[in-house]
């Protein structure tokens, strides 16, 4: 397939780059609002670099495309490519709030347009696995669950070409909208149905507008209850999910690529995986089921979803400083 990325300024359009140049897939244009960035971009990935992405998609006509870009932004472009009818992977969040990403959802529902939210727990075999287990009733009810994302130092973001990250004009929310969501997404999967309670935010590290750190407590299905955390650590820790749960008939632990499974039993179940975020399985799996003709797996109301959540955190963040 003929691939276009937009916004390929984003801090995740390296591995989206490297899966496009992969046989028998073609990447034939990349922009961003940046006229160099999209410059240096295009002449590292021997390809074609654009500041217009209408122009880009117009031009080269691809048949899929990966949106990246700011948060406020993305909605914008995903427009262009619904504009167009061209099968797209959207990076999550997908959009600043719930409203303009429920919109798009809508729009690509009238059209039956193959698009993907780039949820990456759906990709984790561990947690297809712990899905699995759930459903079969062998943990029982869930009574608590943890959920945790932490990443290294903002300044990274600076580094790697992605400075609208600490801009709270195009990124109107810190910790919890660029890796809570995709806590609150893995707790979806999992079938746990979190609404939101309450939740509270720190600034204390960087002292900038957008949180370093969030919390929040969510209510689960069958009266369990979760506690999601993520965070800007000033220390480089490991990247990735931490998941546990305490369930009625034991408790089930994720962390570092290790699923562990101990039941009131005395049974335990444990299994290694890759260290991995699973991006590039996520992006191959997309591009063969668009090839095919085939649904994809997600759509942008699950986004929405996900998002209406962090909206009533942010709305409480802002009542409480008012």
């Amino acid at each position: 397939m003929k691939i276009a990325i937009l916004g390929i300024g984003h801090w995740h359009s390296p591995i989206y780059a490297g899966v496009s140049q992969q046989a028998p897939h073609q990447l034939v244009g990349v922009h961003d609002d940046d006229p160099a960035m999209a410059e240096i971009k295009a002449g590292k990935l021997s390809t074609r670099g654009f500041s217009n992405p209408e122009q880009m998609l117009d031009e080269t006509h691809p048949e899929f495309a990966v949106c990246l870009g700011n948060y406020r932004r993305m909605p914008e472009l995903a427009g262009m490519l619904i504009d167009r009818d061209i099968p797209f992977l959207i990076e999550k969040p997908s959009g600043a709030s719930a409203a303009p990403v429920r919109t798009l959802a809508k729009r690509c529902q009238a059209k039956n347009l193959f698009h993907a939210p780039a949820l990456i727990p759906y990709w984790y075999p561990a947690f297809r696995e712990l899905k699995a287990i759930l459903e079969s009733g062998k943990l029982g009810r869930p009574a608590r669950i943890e959920a945790q994302y932490f990443a290294g130092p903002v300044a990274r973001y600076i580094k790697m070409g992605s400075p609208w990250m600490l801009d709270p004009q195009l990124t109107p929310g810190g910790a919890l909208l660029n890796l809570g969501v995709l806590c609150l997404s893995l707790l979806r999967m999992l079938g746990l149905q979190p609404v939101y309670r309450t939740g509270i935010a720190s600034h204390a590290v960087n002292q900038g507008e957008i949180e370093d750190f969030s919390t929040l407590f969510l209510d689960c299905r069958d009266g369990a209850y979760a506690v999601v955390e993520n965070g800007y650590c000033p220390v480089e820790p490991q990247d990735g999910f931490y998941l546990h749960i305490l369930a009625e008939k034991g408790r089930a632990e994720f962390r570092k690529g290790v699923l562990k499974i101990e039941y009131a039993s005395g049974e335990v179940e444990g299994k290694i995986w890759p260290d991995s975020d699973f991006r590039n399985t996520m992006m191959r799996e997309l591009l063969d089921l668009a090839s095919a003709g085939k649904p994809s797996p997600l759509s942008l109301f699950e986004m929405a979803d996900i998002l209406d959540i962090c909206d009533a955190f942010y709305l409480e963040q802002k009542r409480k400083i008012e």
